[in-house]
């Protein structure tokens, strides 16, 4: 079929077309442009989420009952809108769900607005290497719940970024 014609239909109504160099090179350039705009986009947006000052307190509160929020919360199960699709094993949910309650006990533990960053950073790093072993997506979700108790204490910033190794 030449270039610019509309494609026939074959036998048994299928429509039937010849893919040119030219168009397998228009495709991949469409491609990598759009690879492209959406690396921007994500750029964009991980600045947007980590611009302020770094490491200095959010707000005069503590977040306490937001910490006793997340601690109550089922953790690990699949999120549709998210894309998580859950723990990796049933058997990693209950102790994934320890490692990440555990750091909001002991941050719960400190008196109220008493917490520096200083303190809270060594709790933080103890409960990255508490799941270090465990699944990449499942690895990367108990670090999201870790920057949360991160910023409900009040501070800005990630705290993954302060803690040598990572």
């Amino acid at each position: 079929m030449a270039q610019g014609q509309r494609p026939r239909a074959a036998r048994g109504g299928a429509l039937t077309t010849r893919w040119t160099t030219v168009d397998q090179q228009g495709y991949a350039w469409l491609m990598r442009r759009l690879m492209f705009t959406a690396t921007l986009l994500l750029a964009a947006a991980v600045a947007a989420c980590s611009s302020g000052p770094q490491g200095e307190p959010v707000s005069n509160g503590d977040g306490r009952s937001a910490l006793v929020e997340l601690r109550s919360e089922a953790k690990f199960r699949p999120q549709l809108l998210s894309g998580y699709m859950g723990a990796d094993t049933p058997e990693d949910v209950a102790p994934l769900n320890a490692d990440v309650n555990e750091l909001i006990d002991q941050v719960l533990a400190q008196p109220a607005g008493s917490l520096s960053e200083a303190e809270l950073l060594p709790l933080i790093q103890s409960a990255v290497q508490q799941v270090d072993e465990f699944a990449t997506e499942d690895r990367e979700r108990a670090h999201r719940y870790f920057r949360e108790v991160w910023t409900m204490v009040g501070f800005r910033g990630d705290p993954l970024r302060k803690i040598d190794g990572l």
